[in-house]
């Protein structure tokens, strides 16, 4: 090594992979100098995380793979451990950590180009104390120890050097460095770009670090300091620039355009002069607050964005949920600012007169929080117009039903038609009847899909090869066999209509999903039962069709047992959890729900109704009968005695 003397040892890769359901690691090393720049790595505690390694990444949902627990909120002992590392923090002194600071900020407010949602960066003590921890590990990879931050996700960047210890400035300049391998204009890089990325990342406003000196490190270095620097929330998301363009502070997150060395910042945070460089676009107006109120049909801190929903998921079946419109979330934020509720669709009868550039403002601050705006540029440019006014109702629900659901207007739910149930009658009783539900934290459903219904084909074949009589019946025994007969693939098994569904109430975020399996009609398990006849098979299997074990929806669709189904994925969740590497919860049955009462007929109260006018109907048709006859025999009766009356008091007469 004495050779390598002003050569740098860059560690250029380092992803994680999956490979037949197991992670591994991939590395490339390569000597490019005397300190060494680790990868940079999106380090997720308690949600998805995509691992960076310049512009690949890969997406999984996974526990914490070194505390072994999942993490985010913090349990009693978590608590413990934050209490006893913010004892020790970091070995950074208190000078040294404003230095990294004012460098990360300094860096952060001259990119170019320039930044118009850039967050000012403060420092985080269980950031820190975590960077410390995992410095002290002198391990030259990336990871963290258990999150005790109240970040998610969480950035990171590594330095090992030799020499004179570092301030940590140094660190953050050689990353910042690679700047000139990042160009903006095309999101491309033609070297390692992604520590300068996180250090510019627009939303992270939290770095901690920690520094050790380390006499043997893991990569085989001697005599060297590690630099390990965690950023909150975390940057690095793959195919997204680190930031957008536009005049500084116009598009701050918080929607407050006041400005600081050119990153948000509130006036309310420091003592030093502050400008409100809010500019509000599209007829927006600007408050005194130096926040911009949009029009309907654009939102965002400038009113630049038009309001829309641009994926498919954004309330979609299958799709993304309400619940999950949250910070933590942001790509569904982003995706979807109609459906949750960040703007209000555009109003026809209001146009925007003027196209001239938008108002903007000039905001000082003397420290104490008080705003002072005064605007620049004719008043006339934020004006709007009303064409036409109109008031519009607001339905009393704004529930919607599927299938030709209708809804009760009273109670605000569904009456669904005989064949469909839940909430919004979009599952259907056929298939509920034969599918089972597993409860999953698959909280990226439409990029597991595929793996998880072929997973459970080969869940099922496995099963029916040591069930044979269930899986075929009435094709005798199976002869022996060494290997394992084809039953079903992922072709064979689907998600039920109306899933995946998100489920609340659990200690993660949960969809259930409801699988159901439609077996061909000749399988090669199914074919090496002892009764090979096939005029027979087809006979008995005609047979067993209306035994209720299996369901023919249509010519070629049937249904697969429930139990048979429960079973084989029950007794194999483990296996489920492992292929998949996610967190399963309890496996159950679908159930049928009872009508209630139906959007395609009538209510139960209705029906009710109807059967007891009729049974009064009968009751009063009845009585009138019996009245009737009751009075005819009594006429009956009395007839003769009258006749006899009638013959007593008639005159005799005698013969002349």
């Amino acid at each position: 090594m004495g050779t390598m003397k002003g050569v740098y040892f860059l560690l250029a890769v380092f992803v994680f992979s999956s490979v037949d359901g197991k992670l591994t690691r991939g590395r490339n090393d390569q000597y490019i100098g005397k300190h060494i720049v680790g990868t940079p790595l999106i380090f997720a505690m308690n949600a998805n995380y995509e691992i960076y390694d310049g512009f690949s990444s890969r997406v999984f949902d996974r526990k914490d793979e070194h505390s072994g627990t999942s993490s985010g909120s913090a349990s009693d002992d978590e608590e413990d451990e934050r209490r006893r590392r913010k004892k020790r923090s970091t070995s950074f002194s208190a000078e040294e950590i404003q230095g990294i600071l004012d460098r990360h900020n300094l860096l952060r407010g001259q990119v170019s180009p320039e930044a118009a949602n850039m967050e000012f960066m403060s420092w985080d003590d269980d950031l820190a104390s975590m960077a410390q921890d995992w410095s002290d590990e002198c391990l030259w990879e990336h990871g963290n120890p258990t999150n005790i931050s109240p970040f998610s996700s969480v950035g990171q960047n590594l330095w090992l050097g030799t020499g004179s210890q570092p301030d940590g400035v140094g660190p953050t300049q050689s990353w910042y460095n690679e700047d000139q391998y990042y160009d903006y204009d095309t999101h491309s890089c033609s070297d390692v770009c992604g520590h300068y990325t996180q250090v510019v990342w627009d939303d992270t406003y939290a770095v901690g670090c920690g520094r050790t000196f380390c006499s043997s490190v893991s990569n085989g270095w001697t005599n060297a300091y590690i630099v390990t620097c965690n950023y909150g929330p975390a940057g690095n998301y793959n195919g997204v620039r680190p930031y957008t363009t536009g005049s500084s502070c116009t598009q701050c997150a918080s929607g407050i355009g006041q400005c600081y060395d050119n990153q948000c910042r509130l006036c309310s945070e420091h003592s030093e002069t502050c400008d409100c460089q809010a500019v509000c676009q599209n007829c927006g107006t600007l408050n005194n607050d130096c926040t911009c109120t949009c029009r309907d049909g654009y939102y965002g801190s400038d009113c630049s964005t038009v309001c829309e929903d641009t994926h498919e998921y954004c309330g979609g079946n299958p799709g993304w949920p309400l619940s999950w419109c949250t910070e933590d979330r942001s790509y569904v934020l982003t995706n979807c600012p109609l459906f949750c509720g960040l703007c209000n669709a555009a109003d026809p009868s209001q146009t925007c007169e003027s196209t001239s550039a938008p108002s903007a403002a000039t905001t000082s601050s003397s420290g104490s929080g008080d705003v002072t705006t005064t605007s620049s540029g004719s008043s006339d440019v934020t004006t709007m117009t009303t064409t036409v006014e109109t008031t519009t109702a607001q339905p009393s629900c704004d529930t919607t039903c599927q299938n030709d659901g209708i809804v009760d207007e009273t109670t605000c739910e569904c009456d669904c038609p005989s064949d469909y149930q839940g909430a919004e009658c979009e599952q259907t009783k056929s298939q509920v009847r034969y599918g089972v539900v597993v409860y999953t934290s698959i909280s990226r459903w439409p990029d597991l899909e595929d793996i998880l219904l072929r997973i459970i084909g080969e869940i099922v074949t496995s099963w029916c090869n040591d069930n044979f009589e269930i899986c075929c019946p009435n094709q005798g025994t199976l002869s022996s066999s060494s290997s394992t007969l084809g039953y079903v693939d992922e072709t064979h098994v689907t998600v039920a209509d109306g899933f995946p569904r998100e489920e609340t109430g659990l200690s993660f975020d949960a969809f259930r999903v409801m699988l159901l399996v439609t077996p061909p009609e000749t399988t090669e398990l199914c074919s090496a039962g002892s009764d090979s006849n096939s005029a027979t098979r087809r006979r008995r299997w005609t047979e067993y069709l209306h035994s209720n074990m299996i369901s023919k929806r249509d010519a070629s669709e049937n249904y697969l047992d429930q139990d048979a189904l429960y079973e084989a994925v029950s007794e194999n969740i483990d296996t489920l959890e492992d292929e998949l590497n996610v967190t399963l919860g309890e496996v159950v049955k679908g159930e049928i729900e009872p009508d209630s009462g139906s959007g395609g007929g009538l209510a139960a109260w209705a029906i009710a109704l109807i059967v007891v006018v009729v049974l009064l109907v009968v009751v009063i048709v009845l009585g009138i009968v019996v009245f009737i006859t009751m009075k005819e025999k009594r006429v009956r009766t009395m007839s003769p005695n009258v006749k006899s009356e009638r013959d007593e008091g008639k005159p005799t007469s005698s013969a002349q």
